[in-house]
C-alpha cells in the first residue's frame, strides 16, 4: 500500500469530520429551532405586557388625577357646608336673643308706671320682634342653602366613590395581566 500523501491526509480528516459533523449539525438546527420558538414566544408576550402597561399606565393615571380633584371638590364643599352650618347656628342664636329680648321688653312694659317709659320698653319690644323675624327669615334661607348644599355633596361623593371603583376596577385588570 502506498502512503497517503500529506493532502490525502487531509482529505481524509475533513470527510471524517464532515460525516462527524453533518449529523450534528441537523441536532444543533432542531435545537435552535425550538430555542427560536420559545424566544419568539418570550418576545411577543413581551411586546404584549409592554401595550397593555402602554394604555392602562395613563388609564390609571387619568383616574388618579380625576380622583384627587373630585375629592378637593368633595373637600371644598364639605368646608362650605361646614361654614354654613356655622352661620345656622349663629343666626339661630341671633333669633333666640331678639325672641328673648322682646319677651324681656314687653315684661318690663307691663310692669312700668310711666307712660313714656312703657311706650320705649313697647318699641324696643317691637325691635326685637322685627330683629327676630328677619333672624327667622335669614335662618330659613340658611337651611335651604344648606339642604341643597347637602345634597351636591352627597351627589359629589357618588362621583367620588364612581373614580374610586373604576380605580378598583383597573387595579383588578393589571393584577389579571
Amino acid at each position: 500500500m502506498k502512503t497517503l500523501t500529506a493532502r490525502a491526509w487531509v482529505l481524509v480528516g475533513a470527510a471524517v469530520l464532515l460525516t462527524m459533523w453533518v449529523p450534528t449539525w441537523g441536532q444543533e438546527a432542531a435545537s435552535d429551532a425550538g430555542v427560536l420558538t420559545s424566544l419568539l414566544t418570550e418576545v411577543r408576550g413581551l411586546r404584549l405586557a409592554m401595550e397593555r402597561m402602554a394604555v392602562t399606565g395613563p388609564r390609571i393615571q387619568l383616574a388618579m388625577g380625576r380622583l384627587q380633584m373630585q375629592e378637593q371638590r368633595v373637600d371644598a364643599m364639605q368646608r362650605r357646608l361646614d361654614v354654613l352650618r356655622d352661620r345656622i347656628e349663629a343666626a339661630e342664636r341671633g333669633a333666640a336673643e331678639g325672641q328673648e329680648g322682646a319677651a324681656r321688653m314687653e315684661q318690663m312694659a307691663e310692669h312700668a308706671q310711666d307712660p313714656a317709659e312703657r311706650q320705649a320698653l313697647e318699641s324696643q319690644a317691637e325691635q326685637f320682634k322685627a330683629m327676630a323675624a328677619r333672624t327667622a327669615r335669614e335662618v330659613q334661607r340658611l337651611r335651604n342653602e344648606e339642604a341643597e348644599l347637602a345634597g351636591l355633596v352627597a351627589s359629589e361623593q357618588g362621583r367620588w366613590m364612581e373614580f374610586n371603583r373604576r380605580l378598583d376596577d383597573l387595579e383588578r385588570e393589571m393584577i389579571r395581566q
